[in-house]
C-alpha cells in the first residue's frame, strides 16, 4: 500500500491546464490516497487562478515560486510532500484514469527499483506537417519511445515519472541546468531507475495495456505492467 504525492510545476499553462486538471481530478485514488501539490513558477497569464479553481475538487496545494526554472519550482514543492511515491507530470499531460493505482501496482511488484517512467506521445491539437514527423527529433518534442526492459536514467522524462520518496532524503533537482529529463538532474549514481508510465498533449499512461512500457532503475527497467493509451 502506498500515499502518493503528485507534482508538478507550471508557467503559463492556461491553455493545457483546464483539460489536464480535468483528468487529474478523475484519477483512481491509490491504497493509502493521494494528494497534489502545484506549483506555480512565475506565470503572467492566468494559470495560478485555474489552479486554485481546483483546490475545491482536487485535494491539491497550490504555491508559488517566482524564481524561474522548473527544477527550481520542483524543489520549492519538494517540501510539502508526503507518503511513499512522488508522481511527476506536466500541464499538458492527459493521464488515464488508473494511472496512480498503476503506479502503486509497479512499485509493490518492484521493490528493487527507485524510479519509474514510459512513453510519452503526442496528442496533435492539428496534424503537423509531415517533414515534423520525418526530420524533427522526437526529443524535441517530448516524445519518448523505448523497449521494455531496464533503461537509462536519462531516458525517462518528468511528464511521466515517478519516484520513491526515499531517493530525496539526501538528493533534490540540480538548479540552473538545461533540462533534458528531471531523472538525469536528480538521480544519485548507483541510484535504480525503471520506466513504465506514458502520456503527452501530450498524453501519459500508466496501465496494464499491452500497448505501454514500464522501466525501472536501480539497475534501470522498462515493463508491460505500466502503460497504455
Amino acid at each position: 500500500m502506498a500515499f502518493v504525492t503528485v507534482l508538478f510545476a507550471t508557467l503559463n499553462g492556461a491553455h493545457t491546464l483546464p483539460r489536464m486538471l480535468g483528468t487529474l481530478g478523475a484519477l483512481a485514488s491509490p491504497s493509502d490516497g493521494w494528494k497534489v501539490v502545484a506549483v506555480d513558477n512565475g506565470s503572467t497569464d492566468d494559470s495560478l487562478n485555474i489552479l486554485e479553481q481546483h483546490t475545491c475538487k482536487i485535494p491539491m496545494m497550490v504555491l508559488k515560486e517566482p524564481r524561474r526554472g522548473k527544477n527550481i519550482a520542483l524543489n520549492t514543492g519538494l517540501a510539502l510532500v508526503e507518503g511513499d511515491i512522488i508522481a511527476f507530470t506536466d500541464d499538458d499531460i492527459i493521464l488515464p484514469r488508473d494511472w496512480l493505482v498503476s503506479i502503486e501496482n509497479v512499485a509493490a511488484a518492484r521493490a528493487e527499483y527507485d524510479i519509474f517512467g514510459g512513453a510519452i506521445y503526442p496528442i496533435w491539437e492539428e496534424p503537423p506537417p509531415a517533414w515534423v514527423l520525418e526530420r524533427v527529433p522526437k526529443s524535441f518534442l517530448g516524445w519518448t519511445d523505448f523497449s521494455e526492459g531496464p533503461v537509462k536514467g536519462h531516458v525517462i522524462w518528468g511528464g511521466n515519472m515517478a519516484v520513491r520518496a526515499a531517493v530525496f532524503r539526501e538528493h533534490k533537482f540540480a538548479e540552473g541546468v538545461e533540462m533534458g529529463s528531471e531523472s538525469s538532474s536528480c538521480v544519485p549514481k548507483g541510484a535504480d531507475i525503471g520506466a513504465g508510465i506514458s502520456t503527452r498533449h501530450r498524453s501519459a499512461t500508466l496501465s496494464g495495456h499491452t500497448n505501454s512500457s514500464l522501466n525501472g532503475t536501480r539497475n534501470a527497467l522498462t515493463s508491460m505492467d505500466v502503460g497504455g493509451r
